[in-house]
């Protein structure tokens, strides 16, 4: 049996192996491109109706009334936004550190 310098067990382990690791990459990429997905969705959806709520104002305090909410609103779910994409690439990038330990073997005793 082959004993590479990176600790697989045999050089025929790396395809299994690696596609593991692509696997993971390729889940952690899709779940972080539907999160921005859909924000990026309810953003303009929101924008669309606060557009409309200030093209029906009865006077400019009204449409920047609804112009202020509408900007305290994407304020507070963009901090919210980027704490959950922070997690997620947090959590991605854990995934692939246990995915490259396991294909190098590291932390293992030889």
């Amino acid at each position: 049996m082959i004993k590479s310098s990176f600790g697989l067990d045999s050089l025929t382990q790396w395809p299994d192996k690696s596609n593991v690791l692509v696997t993971e990459s390729t889940r952690s990429l899709y779940a972080i491109t539907a999160e921005v997905g859909d924000y990026s969705r309810r953003l303009v959806e929101d924008g669309t109706t606060t557009l409309t709520q200030m093209a029906q104002a009865n006077s400019p305090t009204d449409a920047f009334g609804a112009l202020g909410a509408f900007n305290k609103r994407t304020g507070e779910e963009f901090a919210q936004h980027l704490s959950r994409l922070s997690s997620m690439f947090a959590e991605a990038a854990r995934q692939q550190t246990l995915a490259m330990q396991s294909m190098f073997s590291l932390g293992r005793a030889a």
